[in-house]
């Protein structure tokens, strides 16, 4: 049989992917070393010099395109339109790095280096339809970017892509009370070491609704590669609602604490074909602690998720009001000597569903005070269908990282039709055989997954890194701001 012949010979379809404009078209505007801010912006040779001033003198629907070069950060205080979005992104291919601190002064900053605010100067006012794409971001001694409404006044429809984000203090990105966020191919790492407190490579909260984070490579960050938290204790409803959470690569984050993905008060949405190794802390947990509800009505499906031998458990649920998850077609397993795959905090979580992945052999239902066999889960209803294996079978090469199944592995062809997962981790579709393939990839997909590695998109290997990524070390110390922030998780 050829190599790349899926086992059962079924049909397969091509997808063809098509990303639809719906925004004006306005006038686009440059930004470039040696302009002037006296000048018209509105050729190369004519640019402004810095990016401050062009968003100050925009209007609804034009582009600032930045050029090549070094620059100080900027704030956005003002809105585009549902039709005519605001955009400020780094020129295609130029190498665009921001790390300073914007040049006017207001204490809703945080001291961080690219700002979306509707706080300042007062009167409060409506801001949204922006996106901001394609920075370097560095050296930040707080945020990196920092996207922040107030909880009686969000920002909405805030996009932020193709950023590299790296060695801030605190958060790579921060996205607090902003509902229809998209956050999608950003490149967050060694994020978080500030004064000891584990931050994150993303942070979406404070109960915000419908974010959509997809496509970002979030590695070797202090806390979480992702945390959620909706935050009930400074303002708005503390649940964030209806998250996709799609086709990230998470590695080696949790080394002060922190979850591979922290879901703190998230009510409903999906969790998918995520890609999530060597990771220090836990895997996935689904938790209340300062969100207002147990994180609840979510799918957890199609990730492969693989702990460092120093890590918690894959699958972290330990509120007995985390209900009604279901949880399908996921490997996960756990490198450490006596943690397992899936950790509750009750026997009975109602209505949660857990069936038809690839596990190994380690189970517990109070918290990690104890450990149970497959027998014992299986008769609290669990993992009937499921595959019980050592950690790392059936993988094409871990040790490099490539965490694709070989033709034959367990979990090939063994998942569960979900209407909602359509296609892989690479966007090829789900199934190529006789049914779906357990984890984020499906089996015998060539091809190449588009993530952020420099300060615009680089195809990223099957094996999980990009060329020339490696996992890095601590982040530079910088002094310590006092930011509002939730624990770094479970």
């Amino acid at each position: 049989m050829d190599s790349m012949t899926p086992r059962c010979l079924l049909p397969v379809l091509s997808v063809f992917l098509v990303q639809a404009a719906v925004t004006q078209a306005g006038l686009e505007y440059f930004v470039a070393e040696g302009g002037s801010d006296g000048d018209t912006g509105l050729t190369r040779s004519n640019g402004w010099a810095t990016i401050q001033h062009a968003v100050d003198n925009i209007t609804t629907g034009d582009t600032i395109t930045v050029l090549e070069g070094t620059y100080d950060g900027f704030w956005i205080n003002w809105s585009g339109a549902s039709n005519a979005y605001n955009t400020v992104r780094a020129a295609p291919d130029a190498n665009v790095i921001v790390n300073g601190l914007p040049p006017v002064s207001s204490i809703y900053h945080k001291n961080c280096f690219i700002v979306l605010d509707n706080q300042w100067p007062w009167p409060e006012r409506p801001v949204g339809y922006w996106r901001v794409e394609g920075f370097e971001v560095s050296g930040a001694p707080s945020h990196g970017i920092l996207a922040k409404g107030l909880p009686w006044l969000f920002l909405n429809d805030i996009e932020i892509r193709n950023n590299k984000v790296h060695d801030n203090f605190y958060d790579g990105i921060a996205v607090w009370f902003v509902d229809n966020a998209v956050i999608e191919n950003n490149a967050c790492y060694t994020n978080g070491y500030g004064a000891g407190r584990g931050e994150h490579g993303i942070y979406f909260g404070n109960s915000g609704d419908r974010p959509v984070i997809r496509g970002n490579h979030l590695y070797n960050n202090g806390g979480s590669g992702l945390h959620i938290n909706a935050d009930a204790s400074i303002g708005g409803d503390g649940i964030c609602s209806d998250v996709v959470i799609e086709r990230n690569v998470i590695h080696n984050n949790g080394h002060i604490g922190g979850s591979g993905i922290n879901l703190d008060g998230v009510d409903g949405g999906r969790v998918v074909n995520n890609l999530i190794y060597n990771e220090h802390a836990s895997g996935i947990s689904i938790f209340q602690g300062n969100g207002a509800v147990p994180s609840r009505n979510l799918l957890v499906a199609h990730n492969t998720v693989v702990l460092a031998d120093n890590g918690r458990w894959v699958l972290n649920i330990p509120n007995a009001g985390s209900t009604s998850n279901r949880i399908h077609n996921n490997i996960l397993f756990n490198l450490h000597p006596t943690h397992g795959s899936i950790v509750l905090g009750d026997t009975n979580v109602a209505g949660t569903i857990s069936d038809h992945n690839v596990l190994m052999n380690g189970f517990s239902t109070d918290g990690d005070s104890t450990t149970i066999d497959l027998d014992s889960w299986h008769a609290l209803g669990y993992d009937h269908h499921s595959i019980i294996v050592p950690p790392l079978s059936g993988f094409k090469d871990a040790a490099s990282g490539d965490y694709r199944l070989n033709e034959k592995a367990p979990g090939v062809d063994d998942g569960i039709v979900l209407p909602e997962v359509s296609t892989d981790i690479l966007g090829a579709p789900r199934s190529r055989g006789c049914g779906p393939d357990i984890g984020c990839y499906e089996w015998g997909v060539p091809g190449l997954l588009m993530i952020v590695t420099e300060s615009k998109a680089e195809p990223l290997r099957p094996l999980g890194l990009a060329r020339g990524v490696s996992d890095r070390g601590q982040a530079r110390s910088s002094m310590p701001v006092s930011v509002p922030s939730a624990a770094a998780g479970i």
